[in-house]
């Protein structure tokens, strides 16, 4: 009947195969603050996982099938890892998500996969390597706050953020705009 689990502040560098089949019921688990370099779906979390915290980790990419299991996850904090990329797909089966964090990475881009969640609220891209934004968020209609500080864009076109009509707080502070 477990439903939070706070492993922070720990030496884990993986989660084991099925470490969490038993607990059926778990809706948060926080590994922030350990030594993960990858997360799989083999962890064994259920649909029951709300919330998801692997913040300040070495996580260096999220696989495609990393979040499989996770449908009603709604707030995902992957910031401060060292994630270069995201799988296509990754985020297929969390369309419920809502606050997702991917700042202090080293993204080069937006993910693509991003195009998945229509119920996203807030999305932390921050201080990431992050240089065009072109139309890549666009698919995300129902955004409320967009971070992007600390990159490196240059330009944003009339464009860019046409789409994003419901989007209250927009932060480009840090970066190369003229």
């Amino acid at each position: 009947k477990l439903k939070i689990l706070d492993l922070s502040y720990n030496k884990l560098t993986h989660l084991g195969f099925n470490l969490f089949q038993s607990c059926e019921n778990l809706q948060v688990l926080d590994v922030s603050h350990n030594s993960l370099n990858v997360f799989n779906a083999n962890s064994g979390l259920s649909s029951s996982t709300r919330m998801l915290i692997l913040s300040h980790n070495s996580i260096e990419s999220l696989h495609e099938q990393a979040l499989v299991n996770l449908k009603n996850l709604n707030s995902l904090s992957l910031d401060h890892n060292k994630i270069r990329s995201i799988h296509d797909s990754t985020f297929k089966q969390t369309v419920n998500l809502e606050d997702l964090s991917f700042n202090s990475n080293q993204l080069a881009k937006i993910p693509s996969s991003l195009a998945y969640l229509q119920s996203l609220r807030t999305l932390d891209l921050g201080e990431n390597l992050i240089q065009d934004i072109s139309n890549d968020l666009n698919v995300i209609q129902n955004l409320y706050g967009l971070r992007l500080a600390g990159n490196d864009i240059k330009k944003i076109n009339n464009q860019t953020l046409a789409n994003l009509t419901g989007i209250h707080v927009l932060n480009l502070a840090q970066n190369a705009l003229e």
